[in-house]
């Protein structure tokens, strides 16, 4: 049975939630037999473009979006995960109005 793909998945950019850079988080899922990874930073998009680069490297089905917090302040986050380039260019615009 395949291991589990992890869908909320913060780098460095995740600032007091993530430590390693998207490059790193990858190779340790590739280390752990990982086929697929998400990364899914609080509130911003800013590693995606070298996580899917690094994940091309390393054979690894990248997963993109981001965890949405409530412009409020209210607990809570809505994780969104990108399907298509459309899917992205709306990942991003919602990143820019948050």
């Amino acid at each position: 049975m395949p291991p589990p793909v992890h869908l909320r998945v913060h780098g460095h950019h995740s600032l007091l939630t993530g430590v390693d850079s998207p490059q790193a988080l990858l190779l340790c899922a590739a280390d752990l037999g990982y086929d697929t990874l998400a990364l899914t930073d609080i509130d911003t998009g800013c590693g995606l473009v070298a996580f899917a680069q690094a994940a091309a490297q390393l054979g690894i089905h990248p997963i993109c979006g981001a965890e949405l917090s409530d412009p409020q302040g209210r607990p809570g986050r809505i994780v969104a995960l990108v399907e298509s380039e459309l899917g992205y260019a709306n990942l991003c615009r919602l990143l820019s109005i948050r």
